[in-house]
């Protein structure tokens, strides 16, 4: 009988379906001087543990220009850069309703890949270079329905600029169970 008392207080009945994948766009503000206005898109598939925590896996691109295109009497130049996190995540749900606020964090790897592109006259130089860091990404947002808002911080490490997301969603699967 204690047995049974115990299975049934750590029982709890989920709401909301366990898995979903969601798919998305993102707007980035590098943090450095050098880097301008950036976008990328993203996905990442998640677990729900119950309904207030989820534990998932992020796959994202984001494009920042660095430096700028400048055009002279035969010269051009072109900077940019690349940054690719892979992130384990987890989100806490503060309630059970369809406007949902929580909170989350992102630990990972992110690579920066670097191109350069500098012509003139007589010649093309094209540059590449990379460099890959531990990081981690808080997150605050709201889940409306199948939608997602959210505001990422990533903490890149060395030699790749932290930046500052917004990314809006959609959510595949996941949603209210039938009752």
């Amino acid at each position: 009988m204690v047995i049974i008392a115990g299975k049934q207080g750590f029982a709890q009945k989920q709401t909301f379906k366990p898995f979903k994948v969601e798919v998305g766009g993102i707007l980035a503000f590098p943090l450095d001087k050098e880097s301008g206005l950036g976008g990328g898109s993203y996905i990442e598939p998640r677990y729900s543990l119950n309904d207030n925590f989820t534990f998932g896996l992020r796959l994202e691109g984001v494009r920042l220009s660095s430096g700028e295109i400048s055009v002279g009497i035969g010269r051009v130049n072109i900077d940019a850069s690349t940054v690719t996190p892979v992130l384990f995540t987890c989100d806490y749900f503060f309630n059970n309703q369809k406007t949902r606020p929580f909170v989350g964090l992102g630990l990972g790897l992110y690579k920066r890949n670097d191109q350069s592109i500098d012509t003139d006259i007589w010649s093309v130089n094209i540059n590449t270079g990379s460099e890959n860091n531990f990081g981690f990404a808080p997150r605050i947002g709201l889940n409306v329905g199948h939608m997602r808002l959210a505001m990422i911080y990533n903490f890149t490490g060395n030699n790749i600029s932290d930046y500052l997301s917004v990314q809006l969603g959609i959510e595949i699967g996941g949603g209210k169970k039938k009752q």
